[in-house]
C-alpha cells in the first residue's frame, strides 16, 4: 500500500510542484505508515525509481534520444539509455533516504512497541 501511495502521489505531484517534492511524499508516507527503516527505504526507492525512469524514458522516446544522448555525453555515459537509468537511480536514492528519515522521525517520538503500524 505504501508503494502505491508513494508512486501515485509523487507522479501527480511531479507535474504541478518542484522536483524536490519527491522527497516530501515518501517522507510523509513513511512517517505515517512504514513498519521498518529498510522497508521505508526500499519501497520509496522503488516507487520513485520507477516514476523518474519512466518519465526519462518518455522524454528519451519523444526526442528520439537526442536530448538524453546529449546529456549523457556531458556525464561521459555511453548512450542516452544509460542516462535514463541514472535518472531513475538518482530519484530513487533521494526518495529512499527521505523515506528512512520519515520513519526515523516517527521512531524518535513513539515507543518501540507502538512503532509497528497495527491494522
Amino acid at each position: 500500500m505504501e508503494f502505491l501511495i508513494i508512486l501515485v502521489v509523487a507522479a501527480i505531484a511531479q507535474f504541478f510542484l518542484p522536483w524536490w517534492t519527491i522527497a516530501l511524499v515518501p517522507f510523509i508516507v513513511c512517517m505515517w505508515l512504514s513498519r521498518s527503516g529498510w522497508k521505508a527505504f526500499f519501497l520509496s526507492f522503488a516507487a520513485l525509481c520507477i516514476v523518474w525512469a519512466a518519465f526519462a524514458w518518455y522524454l528519451h522516446d519523444q526526442t528520439n534520444g537526442a536530448m538524453s544522448d546529449r546529456i549523457s555525453q556531458i556525464f561521459f555515459l555511453p548512450n542516452g539509455l544509460a542516462m535514463v537509468g541514472v535518472a531513475g537511480l538518482v530519484g530513487g536514492l533521494v526518495a529512499g533516504f527521505a523515506g528512512v528519515a520519515g520513519y526515523h522521525l516517527r521512531a524518535m517520538f513513539v515507543r518501540k512497541d507502538e512503532l509497528v503500524y497495527r491494522r
